[in-house]
């Protein structure tokens, strides 16, 4: 059996960090260190008193919520947000897991059932895209969706700003494609925190920037995490483009241990800074009331079509 580097434990996963082997124990120190660095290096915490942690029931955010409360217990409070997105067996899973979650931690939270609030859920929205009644996919439709939803309560609840459990992987994969492809409004939104631009948009802050895929999955297994074990089933099967980017970083994160980390740095300290900001001028909706670039926003336009059919 292999042991820990450090105390000699029985060992559960391998650390290129430390060069050997770890315990569930410091592995999971090991990746709230990423976190607790990542936070300070950015200072996503600056003038936050209540943050908002967006919690869905996968490794990432039901990972990031033990990090925040092992870390930051008793110098922020923190307030849970979960979406009930109707989606038939995968919601109920997740519904059960992040309430278990949120009440064994002692963290005040608010659950959204989308449809006893809003009328609409996301299997209706795919329902109607196979049927081509309407032209989003159910992805871009439940992203839409829980952006606004998270950000209304963070405003109603008073919340300083909101974590999410988007890891370094994922912004990684997501700054290649946005920079391949041209979309560098999206490029320079790839930052630890993305700052109000509007009264009534809370700002966004990513605690995991610094932590892989597999931290938070080794991180979930050491800490013995409840995770949702269903996959949505509206996810659409691998893109071409995001697949082949993930497999030359994989590639060469291995080949070139720190590769992301350095990749992700830079973005941010060197290349988003030289961006032309291009600041989007927010009007109201005329429908909700929230910040909307056009007369009525999207989730108002999205919750019309769905609601007509």
């Amino acid at each position: 059996m292999r042991k820990c580097r450090i105390c000699g434990k029985p060992a559960i996963a391998y650390s290129r960090e430390y060069r050997g082997w770890l315990c569930p124990e410091h592995y999971s120190r090991l990746v709230e260190g990423k976190v607790d660095r990542c936070i300070k290096r950015h200072a996503l915490l600056t003038g936050v008193e209540r943050l908002g942690v967006a919690v869905s029931g996968g490794k990432d955010s039901v990972g990031l919520l033990y990090i925040l409360h092992r870390l930051y217990q008793g110098k922020i409070k923190l307030f849970g947000i979960h979406v009930n997105l109707g989606i038939q067996g995968f919601s109920e899973e997740s519904l059960r897991i992040v309430k278990k979650h949120f009440e064994h931690l002692g963290i005040d939270y608010r659950i959204i059932n989308l449809k006893q609030e809003y009328g609409f859920t996301i299997d209706k929205a795919a329902r109607l895209f196979r049927a081509k009644k309407i032209s989003r996919p159910p992805c871009s439709v439940c992203g839409t969706v829980k952006r606004y939803i998270i950000n209304k309560v963070a405003i109603e609840e008073q919340l300083d700003a909101v974590a999410t459990g988007h890891n370094l992987d994922d912004i990684t994969a997501f700054s290649f494609i946005d920079i391949s492809t041209g979309r560098i409004n999206e490029l320079a939104k790839m930052t630890p925190r993305q700052e109000r631009s509007h009264p009534l948009l809370v700002p966004r802050i990513r605690p995991l920037c610094l932590a892989t895929n597999k931290d938070m999955e080794i991180y979930a297994k050491a800490m013995n995490l409840e995770l949702v074990g269903l996959a949505c089933p509206h996810k659409p099967g691998e893109r071409r483009l995001r697949m082949a980017v993930e497999e030359s970083l994989h590639s060469l994160e291995s080949r070139i241990p720190g590769f992301k980390a350095m990749m992700a740095e830079n973005l941010w300290l060197k290349l988003i800074p030289l961006l032309p900001r291009r600041r989007e001028e927010l009007g109201t909706c005329t429908v909700c009331g929230m910040p909307s670039s056009s007369e009525v926003c999207s989730f108002c336009r999205i919750r019309s079509l769905l609601l007509a059919e």
